[in-house]
């Protein structure tokens, strides 16, 4: 196989990471954490992990699915950069919370 064959199957492989993490990504988006304790409780109900583990693959999935904080790097906006603070301030207080 010659180097740009080579690269366009390592380019087709990338493709397909794309695709996929930008698959996960909207569904992130769009899923609920109703969806997110459904598609939890599916996989603990078939397997025989204790309680503790379950508890905390469940704990691990909110927090995923929980937003990402935000940044007001390059603001010039007192207002913003209050405001993005405040949205950080609550979702570490809720992610603290979890654990």
């Amino acid at each position: 196989m010659t180097e740009l064959e080579e690269l366009k199957e390592q380019i087709k492989v990338l493709e397909k990471k794309v695709e996929l993490l930008e698959a996960i990504e909207k569904k992130k988006e769009t899923e609920t954490l109703y969806d997110v304790c459904m598609t939890w409780w599916g996989r603990v109900f078939d397997n025989n992990d204790d309680m503790e583990t379950c508890i905390s693959d469940l704990v691990d999935n909110i927090d995923y699915w929980l937003p990402n904080e935000q940044s007001a790097a390059g603001s010039q906006n007192a207002y913003v950069e209050c405001t993005v603070e405040g949205y950080n301030d609550c979702l570490n207080k809720i992610k603290g919370k979890l654990r």
